[in-house]
This record gives C-alpha cells, sequence and structure tokens, in this order.
C-alpha cells in the first residue's frame, strides 16, 4: 500500500510491478505489519501488510546527471491554507543502461546489448477539511534485456503502468467517529520476448 491505498495488481494478486520501484525521495517511513490482517485492510493480506508513507509539506527540486546518460529530476511541492491542503509529487528517472558482450541466443555468435529503462511517477494529494482525494500515476519501461532466457535487440521490451484514485471522507457524530473510503485502481503490464531464431516460422 502506499499512504494506505491498496496497489496489488488484480493479475498476480501481489505487488504491481511499479511498486519495488517506487522513488525513496518520496518515502516518510515504511510500516510493516506482520501477521494476517484480511479483516481490516481486505483480501491477500494473509501473511503481512507493507505501507509505505510518503513525505507531505515539502518544497523540493532536485536533478542530476551521470554515466550512462542517466537522468534524474524529482520535484515536491507543497501548499495549505486553514481548510486545504494539497501535495504534489512527479519524478522522472532513466539512463541508456549498461552494455554487455553476450553470446546470441539464436547463433554462436557475440553480440553487444544493453537495458536501458525509464521510470516515471506522479501523485497528487488533496485535502479540503474531513475530505481527502489521492491520485497516483506509475510506469515503468524496459528494452533490450534478457527476457524469457532469450536475447533480441530492439526487439524485447517490458513496460507496466498503475493509476489509482482514492475518495476518503471522515465523519465524526458525537462520540462516534468513522470514515468512508472509496478507490479505484487499474494496472497495465506489456512483455514482449523472441521465443524461435528469425524464419524458424517461415512456412515455403
Amino acid at each position: 500500500m502506499v499512504d494506505g491505498q491498496r496497489l496489488n495488481d488484480p493479475a498476480i494478486s501481489g505487488a504491481g510491478e511499479t511498486v519495488p520501484k517506487y522513488p525513496l525521495i518520496n518515502i516518510a517511513r515504511v510500516e510493516l505489519i506482520r501477521g494476517p490482517g484480511a479483516a481490516v485492510y481486505g483480501s491477500n493480506a494473509m501473511l503481512g501488510v507493507i505501507n509505505i508513507i510518503t513525505r507531505r509539506e515539502i518544497n523540493k527540486v532536485t536533478a542530476s546527471v551521470g554515466s550512462l546518460n542517466r537522468r534524474k529530476l524529482s520535484i515536491l511541492a507543497s501548499h495549505s491554507t486553514d481548510d486545504v491542503k494539497i501535495d504534489f509529487f512527479g519524478h522522472f528517472d532513466a539512463d541508456n543502461g549498461d552494455h554487455y558482450r553476450v553470446q546470441d541466443t539464436f547463433s554462436s555468435d557475440l553480440i553487444t546489448t544493453d537495458d536501458p529503462r525509464e521510470l516515471a511517477d506522479f501523485s497528487l494529494k488533496f485535502k479540503w477539511k474531513q475530505t481527502q482525494v489521492n491520485l497516483q500515476h506509475n510506469q515503468y519501461k524496459a528494452d533490450n534485456f534478457y527476457e524469457l532466457d532469450s536475447i533480441s535487440n530492439d526487439f524485447n521490451a517490458r513496460s507496466s503502468q498503475l493509476t489509482s484514485i482514492s475518495l476518503q471522507h471522515n465523519v465524526n457524530w458525537q462520540a462516534v467517529s468513522s470514515w468512508f473510503w472509496l478507490s479505484y485502481n487499474r494496472s497495465k503490464f506489456n512483455t514482449k520476448s523472441q521465443l524461435t531464431a528469425p524464419g524458424d516460422l517461415t512456412t515455403g
């Protein structure tokens, strides 16, 4: 979870592809609850729950470049009044990947391959009095790397996207305090890999 919002991928009933790559610069702390927690956190919380708490009320911009054409940019912005609080986070991280000299999967030739990647993430948290809306979007892309134990430059690729929207409203009535929570998740995962040598499936 991120800020209490479940980010499980419905296709695998586990953490989405982008969650393990969540930017550290936007993490305030990580909560770990061990043991079954389905009664509180819903299905699939059988062995434990991990909740990433993001940073709030921070205005900061960082940028860096490095080897392998590494580019990284992070923006944290916050604004608040008596009734309204807004927190924005944007992050972009990409590089051309390392270079490898390996044997071609479909021949005995040595070829040069690499593993370029690209990660983008943004979130917007809006709170007005007792109502809060959270919007998150993460996407990841990688090319040319080992995929299903095969190598194929300009063909192998993997990409994933995860979008979540949540609405929370707190209700206080006399001595009773409760809250209403509504959320929506959408995930997309694509992978492409060459399984046979060129021409193997060609019919004459």
